[in-house]
C-alpha cells in the first residue's frame, strides 16, 4: 500500500473529507466549510487548549513589559512557555512566544485583541498539525495530481484567512476544553465533493 494511502487512512473522518476536497479542486467555500468542521473536531476530540486563556493573558503582559522598554536598556522581557504533558499546550506557547517576538506592540494594546489573535494563531498552527501538515505533502508528491507546493501554500493561507477561522478562535475561547466547540453554520458543501466523500466523512 502507498504510503500516502497508508497516511490518509489513519486521518479522522472529517481531515479525509478535506483531503478530498484538495483532490477534487472544490471551491475555496467548500474546502473551508470543511476545514472548519474538521478543526472543531479536533478541538473536542483533543479536549481544547484547558489553559488558552492564561497563555494569551501571558503573552500581553510580557507584550506590555516590551512595549515600555527601549531596546538600548537592555534584554526584551521574553514569554517563557510552561511544560505540559498536553502537546497542543505546547504548540499554544510556542505561537504565543511567536506572536510576542514579532508582534508585541499590537498585542499590549488591549488583551482582548492579544486573546484573539493568540487563538486565532493557535487555532491554524492545529489545522497543520492535525490535518493539513498529514496530508498535503502526499498531494504535491504524487504522480497526476495538478497542486503545486506554491498552490498548495496558498490555498491553505486562504482557508486560514476566512472569518470562520477567527469565529472558532473565539469559540475555543470561551470553551478552552473543547467541549461543544462547532464550526460556524455555512452552506453545505458543493455536490461534487459530498457525492464522492464517504457518508461518515462529513
Amino acid at each position: 500500500m502507498p504510503d500516502d494511502d497508508r497516511f490518509t487512512r489513519s486521518l479522522p473522518p472529517r481531515w479525509r473529507a478535506v483531503r478530498r476536497a484538495f483532490e477534487h479542486e472544490a471551491d475555496l467555500e467548500t474546502v473551508s466549510q470543511l476545514t472548519e468542521r474538521a478543526l472543531a473536531a479536533t478541538i473536542r476530540d483533543i479536549g481544547g487548549v484547558p489553559p488558552i486563556q492564561e497563555i494569551c493573558d501571558e503573552a500581553h503582559r510580557v507584550a506590555r513589559e516590551r512595549s515600555a522598554i527601549l531596546p538600548i536598556d537592555g534584554a526584551q522581557p521574553k514569554l517563557w512557555p510552561k511544560k505540559d504533558r498536553l502537546p497542543q499546550v505546547d504548540l499554544a506557547w510556542s505561537q504565543a512566544r511567536m506572536l510576542v517576538e514579532t508582534r508585541a506592540e499590537e498585542l499590549a494594546a488591549d488583551r482582548g485583541t492579544a486573546r484573539h489573535e493568540v487563538a486565532v494563531r493557535v487555532v491554524r498552527a492545529l489545522a497543520y498539525q492535525f490535518g493539513f501538515g498529514r496530508f498535503l505533502p502526499g498531494l504535491v508528491e504524487k504522480k497526476g495530481r495538478t497542486w503545486s507546493a506554491d498552490e498548495v501554500r496558498d490555498r491553505c493561507a486562504q482557508v486560514l484567512a476566512r472569518p470562520g477561522i477567527d469565529k472558532l478562535a473565539d469559540a475555543l475561547l470561551r470553551r478552552p476544553d473543547g467541549n461543544g466547540v462547532k464550526a460556524p453554520p455555512r452552506r453545505r458543501p458543493s455536490a461534487k465533493v459530498t457525492l464522492e466523500t464517504a457518508v461518515d466523512d462529513l
